[in-house]
């Protein structure tokens, strides 16, 4: 049996995006013979893992045979939020994180969330994305309102899918 383990911020619990995505892959890849746990750094680090996989700022230092999912750039984070923190702050905290993330993802397998994510990575940390996992919404049943076109809040609307028979 192959053992996997998904590195989490918070294994306890699914209530951010990080932390729904990896219960989301534990899940998927549950089953035949593969047998996911979701842990910590610590955990990961001190298992027998046949496979490791490690998300954001959290890896680095998490065995081999690892694949690493960027689910975003903290850069590019930071460059568009905490803009009324002082500059020696966001810079600590910038050149913290970037350091953090760009180490996760050295030596390893990499993916990104999104086509922005993979530029990003490339962009700032010279780092080449693997694959990109495709967007997960199904425009043919989901679509925008147009509402952004006007200035006031997007709004996404369903309409059900058209079955075969009248397709």
């Amino acid at each position: 049996m192959a053992n996997v383990a998904i590195i989490s911020p918070n294994p306890d619990t699914q209530s951010g995006g990080v932390e729904r995505f990896c219960y989301d892959v534990a899940s998927a890849i549950s089953g035949d013979g593969v047998r996911a746990e979701i842990v910590t750094l610590a955990k990961a680090n001190s298992g027998n893992w046949d496979l490791v996989i490690s998300n954001g700022m959290l890896g680095g230092s998490a065995g081999r045979r690892r694949l690493h999912v960027y689910h975003g750039c903290w850069i590019s984070h930071m460059l568009q939020d905490h803009k009324t923190a002082s500059l020696p702050w966001r810079a600590k905290r910038t050149l913290t994180g970037a350091m953090q993330e760009l180490r996760a993802g050295v030596g390893v397998r990499r993916i990104a969330v999104s086509t922005s994510a993979a530029r990003d990575i490339r962009r700032f940390y010279g780092l080449r994305v693997d694959g990109v996992i495709s967007n997960g919404v199904d425009t043919e049943s989901h679509y925008s309102s147009g509402a952004m076109n006007t200035g006031s809040d997007q709004t996404l609307r369903w309409r059900r899918p058209r079955s075969p028979a009248t397709s």
